[in-house]
């Protein structure tokens, strides 16, 4: 079918697509407020705008080219102008796109079968570069604007309060990041300075707190309930910190958001208070301090496991270096700045004085638990 007779159906299709999308994107917006249902039209006009786009490039045989997306990115700054959140902004992108695939297509496998493909091709490249081209222009407006610093915090606040619009099943997931320097001595306030910048850099919203970097980086899904969360490598900037950090990262979308923010303070805070050294963290490493720090009277009888190790601090950091280095002798000795040898010395008279394997998996797993406890009675 040529591009030409595929806009002539096109043009058929748009003014019943564009009363459904309408339709849909009143009664997801009207919670939003006036000035929400106000940029419906424009979400209309970008749709239309859209059309026009894809099959001119279509005659062409080119993909769209991000650089023809102006309208787009000021559609972008219009909401970042107008207050609302990331969260809005995507939530009435997605609900447009989707509503308008979906009316079109089920009038197209009526009427006109072979507009089937150019529709899907369509949704298929415009949709996810009109939405990073918004996105990105709400994402620069924030840090360009003179009062970045203050429009940030309120959206981290809303998010994090559980007060954002567009909160719900629907929402996008999130990943929250705890960034901080794992040595506080010194120019802390500095540090933290630093790492925001470093963070910025990644179009994230970014916020620092007293005592550790706030990093909201958008993930594509929320898993299931498990613990672990997604590995740090699917936020770059993270990656660029360099060493001499710790990050503790915790999930969920924006309706769980300020449960898993709690449960990354929580995880933090144990991480500080443990002395672990700089590194990632989530739930999952710190388990088994979270567990015997509930448990008193267990805390007692497993802190005295390691109760033989508590006049050589040198051979409880050893211990804990162990179980945090995966009983790995090459790691662990680099971790200490030690020879190998040192660390087989040091290994064996923590098993001559616990009557404990380290490297026996059940005696492990309870000396980890009994440094958890030593830690939590300390």
């Amino acid at each position: 079918m040529r591009s030409g007779e595929t806009r002539a159906v096109l043009e058929r299709l748009l003014p019943r697509v564009l009363t459904g999308v309408r339709n849909e994107l009143n009664a997801t917006m009207a919670g939003h407020g006036p000035g929400a249902l106000a940029l419906v039209p424009r979400s209309i006009e970008l749709i239309r705008f859209g059309a026009d786009l894809a099959f001119d490039c279509a005659r062409s045989d080119q993909i769209v080219d991000p650089e023809a997306l102006s309208p787009y990115e000021k559609f972008g700054h219009v909401v970042a102008d107008g207050g609302f959140s990331a969260e809005s902004l995507r939530l009435g992108v997605t609900t447009s796109y989707t509503a308008a695939m979906r009316i079109a297509l089920a009038e197209a496998s009526v009427t006109d079968r072979a507009t089937l493909m150019p529709l899907v091709m369509w949704s298929a490249q415009l949709g996810p570069l009109a939405e990073a081209a918004e996105l990105g222009a709400f994402f620069d407006w924030h840090q360009q604007r003179a009062e970045t610093g203050r429009y940030r915090e309120q959206v981290i606040r809303g998010l994090l309060s559980g007060s954002a619009a567009g909160a719900g099943s629907r929402a996008p997931a999130h990943l929250i990041a705890l960034v901080s320097p794992a040595d506080p001595r010194g120019d802390l306030s500095g540090k933290l300075d630093r790492l925001e910048q470093t963070l910025l850099e990644s179009g994230a919203l970014v916020v620092a707190r007293k005592n550790f970097v706030i990093l909201l980086h958008p993930l594509p899904v929320v898993d299931g309930p498990g613990i672990r969360v997604p590995e740090h490598s699917s936020v770059p900037a993270l990656g660029a910190l360099g060493p001499g950090v710790q990050v503790v990262v915790a999930k969920g979308n924006t309706k769980e958001l300020p449960a898993a923010f709690r449960e990354a303070v929580t995880v933090w805070r144990l991480v500080r208070s443990r002395g672990y050294p700089a590194g990632f963290y989530d739930l999952s490493h710190v388990l088994a301090d979270r567990l015997v720090s509930g448990d008193p009277d267990l805390a007692t009888r497993l802190s005295g496991t390691v109760a033989p190790l508590t006049d050589s601090p040198v051979l409880v950091d050893t211990l804990r270096g162990w179980v945090l280095g995966n009983a790995d002798r090459r790691r662990v000795a680099a971790m200490l700045h030690i020879h190998p040898n040192t660390l087989d010395r040091r290994l064996r008279q923590i098993e001559q004085r616990t009557g404990l394997s380290v490297n026996g998996y059940h005696d492990l797993h309870v000396l980890h638990l009994a440094l958890a406890a030593l830690s939590a009675r300390q």
